[in-house]
């Protein structure tokens, strides 16, 4: 399975794959042509981060790869303006002022 990942783009995928009759799904990381293919897999709620950056080589039993999604993923988190927002202009009465000749 290595060597057909290798020729995907740098990216991230989602993997259903299998092997006679066990189904099994993971994310896929692949980072070029040089680096080694690895993979996010086995999720412990308990342990932070919750998936460890893994070999794929862990996976070589998988001999069918039914699905392959690319899935967008945000590098980084959020950054937010830490500026007030402007207030929305309320309704201002308009006075007219009368001039006495």
């Amino acid at each position: 399975m290595e060597e057909i990942v290798r020729e995907l783009p740098a990216d991230h995928y989602i993997v259903h794959a299998a092997q006679h009759a066990v189904e099994h799904c993971f994310t896929l990381v692949v980072q070029g042509p040089s680096a080694p293919v690895m993979i996010y897999d086995d999720f412990n709620d308990s342990e932070n981060p919750p998936c460890r950056l893994e070999p794929l080589l862990k996976l070589e039993w998988l001999m069918v790869v039914y699905a392959l999604y690319c899935v967008a993923i945000e590098s980084g988190c959020h950054k937010h303006s830490h500026k007030a927002k402007k207030k929305p202009n309320k309704k201002r009465k308009i006075v007219a002022i009368s001039e006495s000749l």
